[in-house]
């Protein structure tokens, strides 16, 4: 289920990073469960994708493994 996604989005990409945006604008109201959530997420995607590694990361340091 998750490599079908990022298999989809990955042509859209130049690069082997790709940006994945979680959420919008005032959708999370508890950041605590959030986190927890999305770690949980994270550690399964990771326990499973053999090819992909998925990690949290600051635009700025997106943009620098773009650059690299």
């Amino acid at each position: 289920m998750y490599d079908y996604a990022v298999n989809s989005m990955a042509p859209h990409y130049r690069g082997n990073h790709i940006l994945i945006p979680m959420g919008c604008d005032f959708s999370y109201a508890n950041a605590k469960l959030n986190f927890m959530s999305m770690d949980r997420l994270i550690a399964h995607f990771n326990a499973n994708i053999k090819d992909a590694t998925v990690l949290y990361s600051t635009p700025s340091e997106y943009y620098d493994a773009l650059m690299s």
